[in-house]
């Protein structure tokens, strides 16, 4: 292929200015709109959280402490107390006071640790479960409807592309 060749079939290929500022809006404008409704899910989202906060009496060192239980629970793993109260994100005395709620609200529970009588390890009840479930489900809704439209365009991409 000669040089004159390689230009014109270049120049095929390649897209006008107008094009691709058209193209750069189209795509700016269809992120704009995941964007508007992911925040809308957030917004919604804030507002479920609140009222299960609120229902509880729990704070967000609290919240992330029963989202951190919830995955010790479907990884079939223990949680310990000290490891509990360091993944809360605040001191060990204001964790164990969160840890404290969870237990008073029926949340969350104690066992004792059958192998080291020294440890105790912390589960969710059936109802802090179904608290975190709930939440979790509803959360898995709004962000399915806030992506749909966009996941739908991406139907008809095979993974061999």
């Amino acid at each position: 292929m000669n040089r004159y060749n390689q230009q014109a079939s270049y120049r095929d290929i390649t897209m006008s200015s107008p094009d691709i500022a058209s193209a750069a809006e189209e795509s700016s404008s269809r992120n704009q709109q995941v964007d508007l409704r992911l925040i809308k899910a957030s917004f919604r989202m804030r507002e479920r959280r609140r009222n299960l906060v609120r229902d509880y009496k729990i704070d967000d060192a609290a919240w992330w402490m029963l989202l951190d239980l919830y995955q010790a629970h479907a990884n079939k793993t223990k949680l310990y107390v000290s490891a509990l109260c360091a993944n809360a994100g605040t001191s060990a005395t204001s964790a164990l006071r969160r840890l404290e709620g969870l237990i008073d609200a029926g949340l969350a529970a104690r066992l004792p640790d059958t192998e080291d009588s020294r440890r105790i390890y912390i589960v969710l009840t059936a109802c802090g479960l179904e608290a975190t479930r709930t939440y979790l489900s509803h959360l898995n809704t709004e962000l399915f409807a806030a992506l749909a439209p966009d996941l739908a365009n991406l139907k008809g991409i095979s993974k061999s592309e």
